[in-house]
């Protein structure tokens, strides 16, 4: 980013971040509504398709990551940490919110698969360990996604109105 103070990015990123401050001061909810949807348009007006692709396109790597059976948990930590601030720029978009349902809808079908797995008697009894394991890391995760997607439907709804 520039040091030129007639940078748009630059005043975007001010706007930003003065909105975000404003939000954690003593606001009426007609206020905190009028800065969300500041803070939204701020977004908007600089978000580029290619910047909604590499944002959808991180949120679904790190959902990918997150399914591997060999990650140690200091990276799972990171890696969830990296998500949910992916999922946070969605977060001011009627369209964003199908794309976050979608993954809720897909993180429940991997959850249904990885029980079905883990409810075979057939399986190794060192699997069924390590399944489990993974299977309560991921419900975890499943919960941060429906919860992030719940916070957008009522951010949305209560914005618009739907």
């Amino acid at each position: 980013m520039s040091s030129d103070s007639s940078d748009p990015r630059l005043t975007y990123t001010q706007n930003i971040e003065r909105y975000r401050r404003l939000l954690n001061t003593q606001l009426s909810d007609t206020e905190r509504q009028f800065i969300e949807r500041r803070i939204s348009e701020q977004h908007r007006a600089y978000e580029t398709p290619t910047d909604r692709f590499v944002v959808r396109a991180n949120i679904d790597h790190f959902l990918k990551a997150l399914w591997n059976d060999d990650l140690p948990p200091e990276k799972r930590s990171t890696i969830t940490k990296l998500l949910i601030e992916e999922e946070n720029k969605l977060s001011h978009d009627l369209e964003q919110l199908q794309f976050a349902e979608d993954r809720v809808l897909a993180g429940r079908k991997r959850l249904e698969h990885l029980r079905s797995r883990l409810n075979d008697p057939r399986s190794d009894p060192a699997n069924r360990s390590q399944a489990s394991r993974l299977l309560a890391t991921m419900e975890e995760t499943q919960r941060l996604l429906e919860e992030f997607c719940e916070r957008l439907r009522r951010k949305i709804i209560g914005r618009d109105g739907i």
